[in-house]
């Protein structure tokens, strides 16, 4: 009677999709985080190659980091207002997803949070794996340091595509010597440009 009578409460209420939600996390974090959550929504913003941001609600958005790939870097300002450097293929990988995903409705497939707190995502528009896709379209890696968040199956098929891209002297890998996002990410660091 009192949990019948709860839920009939929350149906009514606001507060229905915020006890969903705590409960889709509780059962993630109880399975060890294996189980992905899935949610829907339309990409309103491209951050970059690799990074979207998905409103899942009217006032609710996810900050979508795409599992298991790395797109080379865009130019962009610091909280400090200073700019930092893009790299080659940046702006370009930026453009395809944005032709991918904008403005359209997207599935995330959640599988945890970088250190940044972004939702690691392998990201669907139009049954595409858009993950898969830009490494497919040679506008990013398959990436090494980002393959324990992956699901399984995903990375084989993501090294599979890199090797066709690369192959195929498609996007990025027309550069014979094109330098990964994490080494240039490091590079930066040490020194500054």
């Amino acid at each position: 009677m009192i949990g019948s009578e709860f839920l009939r409460s929350r149906r009514r209420g606001r507060g229905w999709s915020l006890w969903a939600g705590a409960l889709v996390l509780v059962l993630f974090v109880a399975q060890g985080g294996e189980a992905a959550q899935v949610v829907g929504g339309t990409v309103r913003h491209v951050v970059d190659g690799d990074t979207v941001v998905v409103q899942t609600a009217p006032r609710a958005k996810l900050r979508c980091r795409l599992v298991g790939i790395d797109a080379p870097e865009v130019s962009h300002r610091t909280r400090e207002g200073r700019m930092t450097p893009g790299q080659p293929y940046g702006p370009e990988a930026k453009r395809a997803m944005e032709q991918m995903a904008l403005r359209r409705p997207v599935t995330a497939e959640i599988h945890g949070l970088d250190r940044y707190r972004r939702s690691l995502c392998v990201l669907f528009a139009g049954g595409r794996n858009l993950n898969l896709e830009l490494v497919r379209q040679g506008f990013a890696w398959a990436e090494p340091e980002r393959w324990s968040d992956a699901p399984p199956g995903l990375l084989r098929e993501l090294q599979a595509a890199e090797q066709e891209a690369w192959r195929a002297a498609r996007g990025l890998w027309a550069d014979p010597n094109p330098e990964p996002p994490w080494k240039f990410r490091r590079r930066i660091r040490s020194t500054g440009r």
